[in-house]
């Protein structure tokens, strides 16, 4: 992508707050109000390739709950289950340098969707973790929200870098990935060593919440988004591209 088109999508979209909120296998709720228009009858959906998405835990239970023959958007569009999570959407761009480091599929630039976390989560975070520095579970080489840059922040939990043609109607996900749960993951372990040696302190991390505060994190405040942030992820660049970009995918 050019620079020029990056710059053109992230100034014609909101600058505020833009909120995307998920639980487990929303993405197929998501998916079948797509594909349902305003009414669908089932069976013609079970007959297509919406058939798995129909097999879901959370669309069996929705179905069961209708008790009809037909599947309507607004059923689709209206489950909100008590372990939604809320997250803050953001862009960024990626690329434009030579060599292969960026991996990008065409030369320029990628587009990237960043999936951020709450206020509450970072606020937990910050009080168990005690870290040094802002996005001190991510990696600085790669495209997360840095502090500073806009006027709200929060620490990303994930990010999707997206190749948008839209002279064909085309976009690419070339890839997701999510830096936290795998700095996390590490920082778990030097816990579990730290706390195994008696020792209360993690300085070498840069943090100063005490070992078993740090594992508390990691196990309890983090689990419920480390089984959601690929799915999540997807769904949203999948809402993104259809919904911001006027994508048909």
């Amino acid at each position: 992508m050019d620079k020029s088109l990056i710059d053109e999508i992230r100034a014609c979209l909101p600058q505020g707050r833009t909120l995307f909120h998920y639980f487990k296998d929303r993405y197929a709720l998501m998916l079948l109000a797509y594909m349902v228009g305003e009414s669908a009858p089932l069976s013609r959906l079970r007959a297509g390739r919406a058939a798995r998405l129909l097999e879901k835990p959370t669309v069996r239970s929705l179905l069961a709950q209708l008790g009809h023959a037909h599947l309507d958007r607004l059923s689709l569009t209206s489950m909100w289950p008590a372990d939604t999570h809320t997250f803050l959407l953001t862009l960024d761009q990626w690329g434009g340098g030579r060599g292969r480091w960026y991996q990008t599929s065409r030369p320029g630039y990628n587009l990237v969707l960043q999936l951020n976390f709450s206020h509450i989560h970072d606020s937990v975070y910050r009080q168990l973790v005690r870290p040094a520095c802002s996005a001190h579970l991510n990696s600085w080489s790669h495209p997360v929200l840095r502090e500073g840059r806009r006027e709200l922040f929060r620490e990303t939990l994930a990010w999707a870098r997206l190749d948008v043609d839209f002279d064909t109607g085309e976009a690419l996900i070339e890839e997701i990935q999510s830096d936290w749960v795998r700095g996390a993951d590490g920082l778990r372990r030097a816990a579990e060593r730290a706390r195994e040696r008696g020792s209360g302190c993690l300085r070498y991390w840069e943090v100063d919440g005490l070992p078993e505060a740090v594992i508390e994190y990691v196990d309890k405040v983090l689990a419920p988004y480390r089984r959601l942030w690929a799915e999540a992820m997807l769904a949203a660049a999948i809402m993104f591209l259809r919904e911001e970009l006027g994508l048909r995918v």
